[in-house]
């Protein structure tokens, strides 16, 4: 279309500080869960643990992939290669967008979930055998549900288009046509329902913490299993999960609601502006997730504690 022809002549004219960008990027994000994923594996309480842990290492390798698929398009685009002017390819970089941002949502409405039940039901935690094999065994449930669902524009149920910058591919959400813009609206549904999943869950398990914290402050110290209890939720490394929980929680939820919150806009009024600015908060996502697992790990988060 005329638009994105004209946008990719003016990128093809710009200088080279325009290029700069994805590419420090890319290798931000690469770098970064690089180095998150082998402190994940060092750790001898990340390694130990659980299913938390788990999940917080298929998280930094799902952010790993993302960042190693998508990227390449994007700079290659810049550099006037046109890429993704071929629809093959345009609709694989928009099921990457696709696939990468609701399993990135998804692992981390694991994650809320699975603090939800160690601390709020314990004793069904226990007896669940919740651990680290059947996070795993959940985190390939997530990623092959995902890959079939975000599959489905590829086998015409909707379609990818390039958007008017030229630089990135996504589906076709203006369309009128009904099995399209129902797709368009499922995704953003599911979207949204685990991005409010994580907020609640969240919002119990804190909320939970402080009202234990507040009845064993106020009990005389006689009941043993009280304290135990507690003394194991208040623990460093407990703290940590949660610490790693909350920060995390907060930067996917806020990279993934305003492409979220686009989806539903353009059923009634196109911004291409706004578009753009929301893929673009989307992509700082795999950038920023793993310096919180890197800055917070247990080591470091002791002294932060003590001081």
């Amino acid at each position: 279309s005329a638009p994105v022809n004209e946008s990719l002549r003016q990128q093809r004219s710009g200088n080279s500080t325009e290029i700069a960008l994805p590419i420090f990027m890319f290798a931000c994000g690469a770098i970064g869960n690089l180095i998150a994923i082998l402190v994940l594996s060092v750790s001898r309480q990340e390694k130990k643990s659980s299913a938390f842990f788990s999940l917080v290492r298929g998280l930094a390798v799902t952010d790993l992939l993302g960042t190693c698929m998508a990227s390449p398009f994007t700079i290659a685009n810049y550099l006037g290669h046109q890429v993704l002017l071929d629809p093959k390819v345009c609709e694989f970089d928009s099921f990457l967008l696709l696939f990468f941002g609701l399993t990135g949502l998804s692992i981390i409405g694991a994650m809320a979930a699975e603090r939800y039940l160690a601390i709020c039901w314990p004793y069904r935690y226990q007896r669940w055998g919740v651990n680290r094999r059947s996070a795993q065994k959940f985190l390939l449930f997530i990623y092959i549900s995902h890959i079939l669902f975000c599959c489905l524009p590829m086998m015409g149920v909707s379609r990818s288009e390039l958007q008017p910058s030229g630089t990135w591919c996504f589906i076709d959400w203006k369309t009128s046509e009904p099995l399209a813009a129902t797709y368009s609206v499922l995704y953003g549904v599911v979207s949204l329902m685990l991005i409010l999943g994580t907020i609640v869950l969240n919002l119990a398990v804190c909320g939970t913490l402080l009202l234990m914290r507040r009845r064993t402050a106020h009990r005389p110290a006689t009941r043993a299993s009280v304290r135990q209890r507690w003394r194991a939720l208040s623990s460093a490394a407990e703290t940590q999960m949660m610490t790693v929980l909350v920060m995390t929680s907060a930067v996917v939820l806020a990279c993934s609601a305003p492409l979220v919150i686009r989806i539903f806009a353009n059923r009634f009024q196109s911004d291409q502006k706004a578009d753009l600015r929301a893929i673009r908060i989307a992509s700082l996502n795999p950038i920023l997730d793993p310096w919180i697992y890197i800055l917070l790990r247990r080591s470091l988060f002791r002294r932060l504690l003590s001081r």
